[in-house]
């Protein structure tokens, strides 16, 4: 391998970034649930906008990691060489960068769990709205019309209920 000092700088710069994005991101989606929880549909859609942004922001900075790793050991070893790459950076180096990859693959992680749960959140309240539809409608023969009185559609893609009743 050249240039292992190279490398190293190198990665860990990306590592930083992907760290920052990751933080970033992860305040985001909280952001987005609580949006959606408080109903403020103009926050949602910033935070929407905001999350993927920063989402192709860190595919483009893991592109760049990938191919460090990729140029340095060979592409066969691209996706699974990082510890192989660390393994030629002086130990503390090593100890360093190597944290810095498992605190990105944790914020991933984290990430990923809270994108899951949201998910959920929103399955479980369209069927919830669904079902409840479906019963008081049932009668109706499941026609639903709008304020102008067109048909309108059965799916529930974009419902808002107002809350006074």
């Amino acid at each position: 391998m050249n240039d292992a000092w190279v490398y190293m700088t190198a990665i860990e710069r990306v590592l930083e970034q992907e760290t920052a994005l990751l933080l970033s991101l992860y305040a985001g989606q909280k952001r987005l649930s609580e949006s959606v929880v408080a109903r403020d549909w103009r926050a949602l859609e910033s935070e929407i906008h905001l999350c993927s942004s920063l989402a192709d922001k860190f595919n483009e900075i893991e592109q760049e990691r990938l191919y460090l790793v990729a140029n340095a050991l060979g592409q066969k070893e691209a996706l699974n060489g990082f510890y192989r790459l660390t393994s030629f950076f002086p130990d503390a180096d090593r100890t360093r960068i190597n944290a810095l990859y498992r605190e990105v693959k944790r914020l991933l992680l984290l990430c990923r769990t809270e994108s899951e749960v949201f998910t959920s959140y929103v399955s479980n309240a369209k069927s919830l709205l669904s079902g409840m539809f479906d019963t008081v409608l049932s009668g109706g023969a499941g026609k639903v019309y709008t304020k102008s009185g067109n048909l309108a559609s059965r799916t529930l893609d974009s419902v808002v209920l107002n809350r006074s009743f």
